[in-house]
């Protein structure tokens, strides 16, 4: 046997037992593709969901779940309603969670997830990192509308108008029983409507622009900045809310100006009414009670 036959002879046999290994390979492929599409993430959610909120007042659903292979999860029409007894709701129109590829394939990263929120007419991007111990998340939002944002918070017939951007940096423990950051939120155009104070209809209010700062550390929100800017009415803001795990029993411990230009409509002139009566030289009020329940005095 010369040298080139037996060197054909060797390439033959490599090529014959390489064969089962690839039809090996494309097969364990195969396989595992079937399971990553086929593999029942919805219901599994669905699940994890119900056990999570299980014996509280909430409750989380959505419409369509799906999973696509390196872009995650793409949810459709998701609901929260953190109390069974109130209108409120939270509503994502839709909503993309991918995972941090570098924070899974480097070592001592905390988990990261990626989210995409389309929600209340606008668009919303953040990022949620956590261990077992503790969370982080960054979120910067634009165009947001406040009526759809609001939409069953308010009394009767209440409607809040305008539209905002915000910014949150936070992080806590993954209960939220603590939280710590800070939330920076800006309004444009807002605009009050068909509001109620004590029995009596609120005139109906407009501002320019809207201004909040808040910082949160452990179960208290510190406000420290709150302007709302109009032509004819102004009101500036500072204190703390005191948080609660029933969001309505939060006790409130605020202080707000209310600035009313003498050439505004008797409508507003009159807003003072509708307010407990000032001492002589005090321009501030006080905001006392809960959320649920607050009083002005």
């Amino acid at each position: 046997m010369t040298v080139g036959s037996l060197l054909k002879s060797l390439q033959s046999r490599a090529r014959q037992r390489r064969l089962p290994l690839l039809y090996t390979g494309f097969t364990v492929c195969v396989f595992l593709v079937a399971i990553i599409v086929t593999f029942p993430h919805e219901t599994l959610i669905r699940q994890s969901l119900d056990r999570a909120t299980a014996g509280s007042d909430t409750t989380v659903d959505f419409r369509t779940l799906q999973f696509r292979p390196l872009f995650g999860y793409h949810v459709e029409d998701l609901r929260v309603v953190p109390d069974r007894d109130e209108a409120f709701e939270l509503r994502v129109a839709g909503l993309q969670a991918t995972p941090s590829i570098i924070s899974l394939l480097v070592p001592g990263r905390r988990n990261a997830l990626d989210l995409e929120l389309d929600i209340w007419g606008g668009e919303l991007a953040a990022r949620l990192a956590g261990d077992p111990d503790d969370f982080a998340i960054t979120a910067a939002g634009s165009g947001l509308n406040l009526e759809d944002g609001t939409r069953g918070l308010l009394p009767a017939n209440g409607k809040i108008y305008g539209s905002a951007a915000l910014e949150l940096d936070a992080e806590g423990t993954d209960q939220g029983r603590t939280v710590d950051g800070t939330l920076i939120l800006a309004v444009r155009d807002l605009a009050l409507r068909d509001l109620m104070a004590r029995g009596f209809k609120v005139p109906d209010l407009t501002f320019e622009t809207l201004d909040l700062s808040v910082e949160a550390a452990g179960d208290t929100l510190q406000v420290r900045n709150f302007v709302a800017s109009g032509n004819e009415v102004s009101i500036r803001a500072t204190g703390k809310i005191k948080l609660n795990r029933s969001w309505k029993r939060s006790m409130l411990d605020l202080r707000f100006e209310l600035t009313i230009d003498p050439d505004a409509p008797s409508g507003l002139r009159v807003l003072p009414r509708l307010l407990p009566k000032r001492k002589n030289g005090e321009t501030f009020y006080d905001i006392r009670g809960t959320l649920g329940n607050p009083r002005i005095q």
